[in-house]
């Protein structure tokens, strides 16, 4: 949960950046994972360019993903997929110098993956959803999922395999 570093993100009819309205999170600050999952339950208030289904995008981007001369994925591959867009579209211009300016390509297209070190996003995933906020997520985001062929990640299941086990008997 980004509250600290990127407080435009929140929906503001729930989440209260600038303390002029009653903060109706109040009670839950102390537990992350019971913020978060407000957070996710706030979501369709005020969606964010950051939380917004990709799918929706561009005129809804799946209806004309097969027109696209390169389409690639934050997932696992993030760094072979900008090597290869920075080939198929650098040729003769300072494209290749830019994405090795900025992404260091050059030192991460070897790695074995990308696990997020970006954001390292997924290092906090547990941190903050508990089952129940994480399924309310995926159906928002499952449009993504379906429409653009997106591989669901393995910490998904893990934590939804945490309800599994609480009603075991």
């Amino acid at each position: 949960y980004r509250r600290s570093v990127e407080k435009h993100c929140e929906p503001k009819a729930v989440f209260n950046p600038e303390g002029n309205e009653p903060d109706m999170t109040l009670r839950i600050r102390e537990d992350p994972r019971q913020l978060f999952a407000a957070y996710v339950d706030a979501f369709p208030l005020q969606w964010n360019l950051h939380f917004f289904p990709q799918s929706m995008h561009c005129d809804l981007i799946f209806r004309h993903v097969k027109e696209y001369d390169f389409v690639g994925k934050m997932d696992k591959d993030f760094y072979i997929h900008l090597q290869q867009f920075s080939t198929k579209f650098g040729n003769g211009n300072e494209l290749p110098v830019a994405m090795e300016k900025v992404f260091d390509l050059s030192r991460h297209v070897g790695d074995e993956r990308n696990v997020g070190k970006e954001t390292r996003a997924p290092d906090h995933v547990y941190e903050y959803y508990t089952p129940a906020s994480l399924r309310r997520a995926l159906e928002y985001f499952a449009v993504d999922y379906l429409m653009l062929g997106l591989e669901v990640p393995g910490w998904v299941h893990e934590i939804l395999a945490q309800e599994d086990e609480l009603f075991k008997i």
